[in-house]
């Protein structure tokens, strides 16, 4: 009797359980049933409805696009306009003009120098110009061959030197004779770097200043593998930085590297960028979108007619009078203030191409009207 109760016990507590689930699982169905029906697939707007919203039906067409690839990228300098500044001449720092962070122009002296090899090449120079003059009025024309030779030597070497003709031309009628060579900036940009100061005695090829063209940058942009196929020079270029949102720079693609990075699977694309005003700095980290010369077919409709509904992306087909029914899309990127249409829209198919936020107002308000 024991073990007869036991098992009937044992029988009742699984039926028990098994009815439980079987309750359980018909309320979740229905709860999802419900959740589904929830919005209604369909809206229908009467005659003055319709007038007042202004709907508008276009039908969807392919179109040819270009093909844009993303990529991410670094603002570097424009190593063409990169100027390493070194000592021609061994000799002392006496006066530095330019520091970090200015601007100067082509030509400016940056820093002088007091040189004994400076004054020795002058010295030479001055013993030639006289032995020329002498040689002009007395000489023989082997001589005046010979002091002219020596003449252009010395002058020579003084430009060598970094001076121009002009700092020579003037130095023959300054009194006292010049005495320090000026180290000048052989081209307008930014010094980024200083390497030494004032009292400093500097080597033959030491560094001086390191300067910088700002007006003009690279963007390094590293591209995929797959996506070589579709970029190269000439290629437009659009460049945002966090720094400035919503602002864009453009560019041109110049150069795309001959090999891959073994690492990163990347090739480096260099484009390159105007910054007149100087907001661009090299380092900044870029996103970087390049357009190819190819082109591509697309189904594009305006941005407005996609619109979010339980987190989806729908279009508004019209099926019948003043009636609507939403369809879900898969949307690609911004074209134009268009919206690329990958899947949920056939091409020769009408849409709403305008008024498909206030069907999706009216279905929303139908749906809360329902429950």
């Amino acid at each position: 009797m024991n073990r007869r109760l036991i098992a009937t016990t044992i029988f009742m507590m699984a039926l028990a359980i098994l009815i439980g689930a079987c309750k359980n699982r018909g309320a979740v169905d229905l709860e999802a049933k419900t959740d589904e029906e929830t919005i209604s697939p369909t809206v229908t707007l009467n005659d003055e409805a319709t007038k007042v919203a202004d709907i508008q039906i276009q039908t969807a067409r392919f179109e040819a696009l270009p093909l844009r690839v993303q990529a991410a990228g670094d603002v570097a300098f424009n190593q063409k306009r990169y100027i390493h500044i070194t000592a021609r001449v061994a000799g002392r720092v006496e006066e530095i003009v330019s520091y970090p962070g200015d601007r100067v122009k082509a030509g400016q002296v940056l820093l002088t120098l007091y040189s004994p090899e400076f004054l020795a090449s002058r010295a030479e120079l001055v013993q030639a110009r006289i032995q020329r003059d002498n040689a002009l009025k007395h000489g023989t024309p082997q001589e005046v061959v010979h002091a002219e030779s020596m003449f252009e030597s010395a002058r020579t070497k003084l430009l060598l030197y970094g001076l121009t003709w002009e700092d020579i031309e003037a130095d023959k009628d300054t009194i006292p004779p010049q005495t320090l060579i000026p180290v000048r900036a052989p081209s307008s940009g930014t010094i980024i770097e200083s390497s030494v100061v004032r009292g400093d005695y500097v080597e033959t090829g030491a560094s001086l200043f390191r300067t910088a063209d700002l007006s003009l940058l690279w963007v390094n942009v590293h591209l995929f593998e797959k996506d070589l196929a579709w970029i190269g020079p000439g290629c437009e270029a659009v460049v945002r930085v966090q720094a400035y949102p919503g602002r864009e720079f453009r560019g041109r693609v110049t150069l795309i590297d001959a090999a891959l990075d073994e690492k990163t699977r990347t090739a480096v694309c260099r484009v390159e960028t105007p910054n007149p005003d100087g907001l661009l700095k090299p380092g900044m980290y870029a996103e970087v979108v390049l357009t190819s010369a190819s082109k591509r077919e697309a189904i594009i409709i305006p941005e407005g007619a996609v619109q979010d509904l339980e987190s989806k992306k729908v279009v508004f087909i019209p099926i019948g009078r003043n009636t609507f029914a939403w369809r879900e899309v898969r949307t690609g990127g911004l074209v134009d203030g268009r919206l690329e249409i990958q899947s949920g829209l056939a091409a020769d198919q009408t849409f709403v191409a305008e008024g498909a936020f206030l069907l999706k107002s009216e279905l929303l308000k139908k749906s809360l009207e329902v429950e």
